[in-house]
């Protein structure tokens, strides 16, 4: 995440971790968690995409979260899609 910074990036991370913990009914998660290390099953894979894509008012690819599977590596990849 070295690469994002700014009040916008932290505020994208502490939204994309508080939907993680909410899809994943855990209290907190840490940035560098992987979202199946964390236990997250399809299904919940699924209902993470549908409410990111509310969230961030954005059309992410379910690859997106293969490829970017912690909340870092996601946070940064939708904040370089938007800009």
């Amino acid at each position: 995440m070295d690469s994002l910074a700014g009040n916008d990036t932290k505020a994208l991370v502490d939204r994309v971790a508080r939907v993680w913990c909410e899809v994943l009914d855990i209290p907190e998660v840490d940035i560098c968690d992987n979202f199946f290390d964390l236990g997250g099953t399809s299904f919940q894979l699924l209902l993470l995409k549908a409410r990111l894509d509310i969230e961030l008012a954005t059309a992410s690819e379910l690859v997106d979260f293969f490829r970017h599977p912690t909340v870092a590596e996601l946070a940064e990849h939708v904040y370089r899609k938007a800009h």
